[in-house]
Order: C-alpha cells, then structure tokens, then sequence
C-alpha cells in the first residue's frame, strides 16, 4: 500500500512509498536524510503503518497517488484551487504535498493562513516574501513572481476578500497562458472555487477566470471518480480503517457486513464521518453489549435502530465535526447563502420523501449544522435531509 509522500512507521523506522524502502532504529528528531528520496526525516510524517507492521496511526490519507497527481497538475496548471468538505484531510494533503515536492527540487512554501489584507498594512506580495524568509528561502519582492516557488496556501477561503493577493494569482494565470515560467499556486479551500474565481465588490466582473482543470473538488466520492485526486475512503481503505480501528481495541467487538454498508453510504467515505461513526460504535458497544457478552453489531439491532431514531442525534454529529474543523459558520462568512436556500428550496420541493444526504455538499453540511434542516433514517437506511424551517423561505 503507498500512502503519501514519506512517512514514519509509528515503531522507531520510516518508509519512502517512492520506492518501498526505509530505514529501520532512526531517531524522528533526526537531522538526517532519507536514504530514498533525500528529504530530511524531520519532514516525514506518520501517515499509515508500515508496510511490515501493522502498528502505526489510522490516518492513511491521503494516498501517495494524489500526492503525485496533484503535483503534477500543479506544475501543469500553475494556479489550483483545491475544494474539500470541512475534516477531509486537506492540511495533511498540503503536508505530504509540501514533503514530496522537497523531494522534487521545488521550493514550496506552506503558509497556515494568509495575513488579512489591511489598510496601509504590508502588501500581499511582503507576506508571500516573509513567508519563503521564515522558511530558509531567499526571495525579493522584484524577482519572486519569476522564481520556483510553490505555495501552499492552508484555509484559502479566507482569503476570499484579499483582492491584492487575488490579482497575483491571475497575473501568474495570465503568465501560464503565455508561457512565462515562475511561481505556483495551491489553494486549499473549504468552499469556493467558482468558475471565475473571487469577485470583491471593488474589482468589476469577469477579471479572474479559472478554468475546469484548475478546480478541484478533493472530496469527490471514488465511484465518481473523474479526476483521481481525492481525499475520501475507497470500500477497501473504509474495511481497512474499520479493521485497524478495531485492532486498536484488542478486537473486542465486530461489526456486521450490513452495518458496515450503511456507515460508508452514510459517511460517502469522509475520513472525520467515518471516524465519528466508529467512536459512535464504541459507544454502542460499552453501552449495551460488553456486558450480555454480544461481540457483534448489526444495523438491525433493536438498541441501534432505535438510537439514530432520536432527532438530532446525527445533525449533532455533523454540526460537531464542522465546529471542530474551525470553519466560520455564520450565514455571511460561511459561503454564499444562495447555495443553502437552493438546497431548503429542494428540500422543500421533496415534500415528505425529503432529499438523500450527500456529506460531500458543503451547503447541506452547513444547513444541518445551523439547525435549517433536520435529518431521518429512511426505509433502506439512507439518511435523508427533511423539514425545513419554511419562514427561511
């Protein structure tokens, strides 16, 4: 299995999936390089166990197959905006990324959050130059739109009103079109990415365009599979992350196939979901088989069937991992509010039958979250969202 661009084992030795090999009894605190790829071991991140040891983290995504798909499109495309739904693992994609381009002999510079734009304040060109400083690289202001940097902008959303960085972008998109070498970006967003990119109310329209091939949708569902950047759980890596999950616990309960299917039609493979979805096991378990020594859950256990029955329970999972993913959730920060009332408009079109649960829309996320729709089991234990609030129509 290749998972990311290096990584530590969890046991004392790292592994580079570049080439399968690794290095066993080496410090993580080490100086060193990898004997692989050259990257300082420092870099090397615990992304999945190792190839002959099951004992590591559970966190094996993203797979080292993005990592490279995304470099390359990076390169090919010199501006990508990169959406995914809140807790599906870009800050780690953006991680590997920066790790396996080090190895390439590309600069790339990760910058957490990108200062606000601020009236007098430091222009966003000083920040991108700050940055490279802070992180060993020499860069001027004159010269750095021409160099070989890559950056690697985290929480890109908020950046969404900073024009002044904004207009960089399209002048290194414009360079692209003409064949100019220099700098390139990757914005990692929590929503966004529209066709023609951001438009503050002080810019005019149509000024930034971005085409279909510099718009990623990281949270894709693989039986959708379009681009092969993705950030969710494949069936085979969800049994896997089940299986090492249980591990974890001596294996002291199972799980039924049926069951099984239903979390990860739930979950559509999101990593926090399904994480949630198994602690929400956890409790299932301590609750109410550890001690009438039953080993096993099935979805038709009368004590499950009757647990995700009670409102809220769900939407209160969900409205959670979105809290703890740290994204602004009022209705004039989260993303456009056009995009909510089209999902209450379809709801309320469905009537009764409600609409099929998609955890990869951030707009049904946020609608859920702010308590504008709630959600119920249906007949084949899909989860459907219903019964919106009808004066917010």
């Amino acid at each position: 299995m290749s998972t990311g661009a290096c990584y530590w084992s969890g046991n004392g030795s790292y592994c580079c999936p570049c080439s399968g090999k690794g290095q066993a009894d080496v410090a993580e605190s080490s100086s060193t390089s990898c004997l692989e790829c050259g990257h300082p071991l420092r870099s090397h991140f615990i992304i999945g166990p190792h190839p002959d040891n099951s004992i590591g983290s559970q966190v094996f995504l993203p797979r080292h197959e993005t990592v490279r798909e995304l470099a390359n499109r990076i390169r090919e495309q010199r501006v990508v905006l990169a959406r995914g739904t809140p807790s599906s693992g870009k800050t780690f994609l953006a991680w590997s990324l920066h790790t396996y381009l080090c190895g390439q002999g590309v600069k790339p510079i990760y910058i957490r959050n990108f200062p606000l734009s601020l009236e007098g304040g430091p222009t966003a060109l000083h920040h991108l130059v700050e940055a490279c400083h802070m992180q060993g690289f020499a860069a001027f202001e004159h010269s750095i739109l021409h160099d070989n940097f890559v950056f690697l902008i985290d929480d890109a959303h908020t950046t969404y009103n900073n024009s002044e960085l904004w207009l960089i972008l399209n002048s290194v998109n414009q360079d692209r079109l003409a064949n100019i070498p220099g700098i390139s970006f990757c914005m990692f967003s929590a929503f966004g990415t529209p066709d023609r990119g951001v438009m503050p109310h002080n810019m005019g329209s149509d000024l930034l365009i971005f085409d279909k091939s510099q718009r990623l949708v990281l949270s894709e569902h693989y039986y959708y599979f379009t681009q092969k950047i993705t950030l969710f759980y494949t069936s085979e890596e969800f049994n896997l992350y089940v299986e090492m999950h249980l591990e974890s616990r001596d294996s002291d309960y199972d799980i039924g196939e049926a069951l099984k299917r239903r979390i990860l039609a739930l979950t559509g493979g999101h990593p926090e979901l399904v994480d949630a979805f198994m602690h929400l096991c956890d409790l299932w378990y301590e609750a109410w088989y550890k001690d009438d020594d039953f080993d096993v859950i099935e979805h038709d256990d009368d004590e499950v069937s009757k647990f995700v029955q009670i409102p809220g329970i769900l939407e209160g999972a969900i409205a959670a991992i979105v809290n703890f993913a740290g994204l602004p959730l009022s209705p004039e920060t989260f993303f456009p509010p056009e995009q909510e009332f089209e999902v209450l408009r379809q709801v309320q079109r469905s009537r009764f039958e409600g609409m099929f649960f998609d955890p990869r829309s951030e707009a049904m996320l946020s609608c859920i979250t702010k308590g504008f729709t709630t959600g119920w089991w249906g007949t084949s234990w899909e989860f459907r969202s219903l019964d919106t609030h009808s004066r917010l129509l």
